[in-house]
């Protein structure tokens, strides 16, 4: 708090935002590019999965099915970390010998 107060005293408010301008230079361009990106991709997806298969072959599921093959994968990892016993929890790195 005592900061606050000198820079303020001493410099002003506009202190605050020092640095702003440039920062905003920076950033502003690098998520516009992450943005677009984002929605490229997104868009190409939805119309692969809209044709009925993905680029690679692999058939497209619709939401349910992943659902239902995101429980069966954590079902699997459930059963193996109990299936390793206690350790699991402490070093997910160990493995059982």
């Amino acid at each position: 708090m005592r900061t606050f107060h000198t820079i303020l005293k001493e410099e002003g408010w506009r202190a605050f935002y020092a640095g702003l301008g440039t920062n905003m230079m920076r950033a502003v361009p690098a998520a516009t590019v992450t943005m677009l990106t984002y929605e490229y991709v997104m868009q190409r997806l939805r119309q692969t999965r809209d044709r009925g298969r993905h680029k690679l072959g692999l058939p497209a599921f619709s939401r349910e099915q992943q659902a239902g093959r995101d429980m069966d994968a954590a079902a699997t990892l459930r059963d193996e970390r109990r299936d390793m016993g206690p350790r699991a929890a402490i070093n997910p790195r160990t493995s059982p010998s």
